[in-house]
């Protein structure tokens, strides 16, 4: 019988206790949220990549709750969102719920401008929201939703809260489901130990959602087992392992390499590389040498901008998509130490794909991912995308010069 996760009462007013939250194996993959067990209706998705993307598809609405599992407020408006009285008001809404214990889930919702829960924010198709922090009854709260109509404000968008990769958001949560898939499908098992209160895995996660980390993971089961769930720790302990976070390789002859503790992005790349052989696709027609040290990138576009103004020279822009495959070859292009030679002068700026960057980025006519941009002082600019060579690298980079 496979094991399963118990719940945990939460902190509620004494005269009507009952668990809130379900840890583990139930637990989100990536922590961004906390599964419900017994107090939310199944409409209510518990992680924002979801409910975005749920709200993108649908073209709907997104109520957002965020809140304290351990503050009588934030329960007391749980029940007045659970309540009967409500429904009505809700039914048109994709719902996410988002808990304040986890650091990535505070950062999302600062990009609304909401630092303390209880809260509620509707983000709306176009991007913007309205958000209401204070005075929550049933009728407020009904006059708020029927006043909260696009547009609204615009969020700051924060471009370090973790959006992981397809490859981690698929991932198993119960050990020996995702033993019994590896063994299905032949392929290696790589699990990844965390505890999502713990900064240092959060940070793991983050690292692992990278282009450049995320291809090298393409051909894996992979298994997120939290040390909250104390049986996980039974689990990892038959590789060794006594600590998060934690990366293990478990090869399809039983044998297990280890990754443990924190761990840069390159060390991360040299351990996958190193135990998961023929798992990345090179450049093609690239033979590259590392970059030098201090090889760095912005990833804010308006703070690259203004570098460059400053120092009056060229902007190169590189527009990927993290769960794409050619996206993660041109990464590994930009890496290499004869990219840092082309682009020596240069300010460069490395973003996400999303909708917001696509229309920051409108008048250079981006239409399609991996996409690069050479942009002069003078505020000429000339791109291209798709896979590019060293060559097309070198001649965007004399554009700018």
């Amino acid at each position: 019988m496979k094991h399963m996760p118990r719940s945990r009462p939460t902190i509620r007013r004494a005269r009507r206790p009952r668990p809130l939250v379900s840890f583990a194996a139930t637990l989100f993959v990536l922590g961004l949220g906390l599964t419900a067990s017994g107090c939310a209706s199944a409409r209510w998705t518990y992680n924002y990549p979801d409910a975005e993307r749920a709200a993108a598809a649908q073209e709907r609405d997104l109520l957002i709750f965020y809140r304290d599992h351990l503050d009588l407020s934030s329960a007391d408006l749980d029940d007045m969102l659970e309540s009967p009285a409500l429904a009505p008001a809700l039914k048109n809404y994709v719902l996410c719920s988002l808990v304040a214990a986890y650091a990535p889930n505070r950062r999302y919702v600062a990009q609304f401008g909401v630092t303390t829960p209880p809260a509620l924010i509707v983000v709306h198709p176009d991007g913007t929201y309205h958000a209401k922090t204070d005075s929550f009854t049933p009728e407020a709260i009904t006059a708020f939703l029927a006043s909260a109509k696009a547009p609204g404000a615009k969020p700051t968008r924060d471009i370090s809260v973790p959006r992981p990769t397809d490859f981690l958001l698929h991932a198993e949560g119960v050990y020996e489901r995702a033993v019994e898939k590896a063994d299905r499908l032949n392929r290696d098992l790589l699990i990844v130990y965390k505890w999502w209160l713990d900064d240092e895995s959060t940070k793991l996660l983050a690292r692992l959602s990278r282009p450049e980390v995320a291809v090298r993971c393409a051909n894996t089961v992979t298994c997120i087992l939290d040390w909250d769930y104390v049986p996980n720790r039974k689990y990892v302990a038959k590789y060794g392992v006594t600590r998060y976070p934690a990366i293990i390789v478990v090869h399809r002859d039983d044998t297990a390499d280890v990754l443990e503790g924190p761990a840069s992005v390159e060390r991360i790349i040299g351990f996958l590389s190193r135990t998961l052989p023929g798992t990345t696709q090179p450049v093609p027609g690239a033979q590259l040498s590392a970059a030098r040290p201090g090889w760095r990138w912005f990833t804010n576009l308006d703070r690259a901008q203004a570098q460059a103004e400053r120092n009056e020279t060229g902007l190169f822009i590189f527009v990927h998509d993290p769960t794409d495959a050619t996206s993660a070859q041109m990464m590994q292009l930009l890496q290499s130490g004869e990219a840092a030679d082309y682009l020596d002068k240069a300010v460069k700026c490395s973003l996400t794909d999303d909708p917001e960057i696509r229309s920051m980025l409108s008048v250079y006519g981006v239409d399609a991912v991996p996409a690069f941009i050479a942009v002069r002082d003078d505020g000429n600019f000339r791109k291209a995308s798709g896979a590019i060579t060293l060559d097309d690298l070198r001649d965007l980079a004399q554009f700018l010069e």
